[in-house]
């Protein structure tokens, strides 16, 4: 395995969220954070070079327009998703997109180059976020209801 903890010196903290959302977080939202320990260390200059040249040729050889004839193969994979989701028992996992990254990859944090730890850094980067939308606005709303550690 190519990362240890020593490799893998980066870790998105609370206070690293406090500052990216200029948001002052709950202890439970504080909570969520730790207990995810999302590690992940910076691409290299040449990491990352290769990578950006990576993404060009991907998008001149592969990329698919989004046009209205592109609208079925839409509907289709979101009905694949309620169909798994009503199968699941309601398992609000099954909502999360076929097209979603699944696996360690490349990603893009602050405008940096970063490579994760965790396969599903960036599902769980997105838990954190609906956490603090929901703590911030919508708690204040009655008639929501979130289940704020289920969130995908």
């Amino acid at each position: 395995m190519w990362w240890n903890k020593q490799s893998l010196p980066e870790v998105i903290t609370a206070n690293f969220i406090e500052q990216l959302f200029d948001k002052t977080l709950s202890f439970s939202s504080r909570k969520l954070i730790n207990d995810l320990n999302l590690r992940y260390r910076f691409l290299s200059v040449s990491e990352r070079d290769a990578h950006i040249l990576e993404v060009i040729n991907f998008l001149r050889k592969y990329i698919t327009p989004a046009v209205s004839a592109r609208k079925p193969a839409w509907e289709k994979g979101w009905d694949q998703n309620m169909d798994d989701f009503i199968k699941s028992d309601l398992d609000l996992k099954e909502l999360q997109p076929y097209y979603y990254r699944k696996g360690r990859s490349i990603m893009s944090l602050k405008g940096h180059y970063i490579y994760p730890e965790d396969r599903n850094f960036e599902s769980r980067l997105l838990k954190i976020i609906y956490s603090i939308l929901s703590e911030h606005y919508l708690d204040k709303y009655s008639n929501i209801r979130v289940r704020r550690w289920a969130l995908l």
